[in-house]
């Protein structure tokens, strides 16, 4: 496995984004996008591969926190309320939930 780091700022926003990918055998595993904004606060946005779970999910846990921590106040991330894996995996690492949020649709047919 390999890691693959990127940065960028944005000077007009004061907001400065971080990329971590861990990749094996020309594959991602597992992915994070961290920005971290100028009043101390990070969000993230992370992507494991399914045949990455249970290998690499600690180990870009442990890296996000490692960039956010001397950062960050607070470090937010959205996850699907159905996927509990997920969810005990981050509160594991010290995460807690917020809120849980739902996203509602209707399909609704053109008037003809």
């Amino acid at each position: 496995m390999r890691w693959l780091v990127g940065r960028i700022c944005d000077v007009l926003s004061n907001e400065r984004t971080i990329w971590l990918a861990i990749e094996e055998e020309d594959r991602f595993l597992a992915a994070a996008q961290i920005r971290h904004h100028a009043a101390r606060n990070s969000s993230i946005n992370m992507l494991i591969h399914p045949e990455g779970r249970n290998r690499v999910e600690a180990s870009i846990i442990d890296a996000v926190l490692a960039v956010c921590a001397p950062l960050s106040k607070s470090i937010t991330l959205q996850v699907a309320s159905d996927q509990q894996k997920a969810l005990d995996i981050l509160q594991h690492h010290g995460f807690s939930v917020v809120r849980n949020l739902h996203r509602l649709m209707i399909e609704v047919t053109p008037a003809t």
